[in-house]
């Protein structure tokens, strides 16, 4: 997997402090990186879940109090870069666990339905053609991106 992204740090582990049981989510992981192009900061979620599965997750930093944080399209029109630092994250978790699932959800921008977002067509293309099938298995649902 040949990728051009930004260089991304961990910025550190999330234990929330549950009352009571959550599901299936046990902690959160949190990555940073600055776009060259925007000067703008993003953070990167890793959701770890029980059974080896991984959501992640990406918002700009001063987005991160708003309720809309994934349905904000940024308008600087240059997702690629950020997209695969992404992916580079992944390929970084998947290092650390072999039987790691990841998935994605391609949240609809303010005022798009939730049905094959844009998001959504983004991420199947990179994700099928960045991820090679002797390596993984790329399920696409009618709506999330699993990897």
């Amino acid at each position: 997997m040949n990728l051009s992204y930004y260089p991304y740090r961990f910025v550190k582990k999330i234990d929330e402090p549950w009352d009571r049981p959550q599901g299936f989510l046990l902690y959160k992981l949190l990555y940073s990186f600055k776009s060259y192009k925007s000067h703008q900061t993003y953070w990167v979620w890793v959701e770890v879940y029980s059974q080896h599965f991984y959501a992640v997750k990406f918002h700009l930093k001063a987005h991160r109090d708003s309720d809309k944080k994934y349905n904000i399209l940024t308008g600087l029109n240059k997702p690629k870069e950020c997209i695969q630092t992404c992916m580079a994250i992944m390929k970084e978790v998947s290092g650390k666990d072999d039987k790691a699932s990841f998935g994605f959800i391609g949240a609809n921008s303010i005022g798009e339905t939730e049905l094959k977002t844009k998001s959504f067509r983004v991420y199947s293309r990179y994700m099928q053609t960045y991820f090679n099938s002797e390596e993984f298995e790329i399920i696409i649902t009618s709506r999330r991106v699993r990897i």
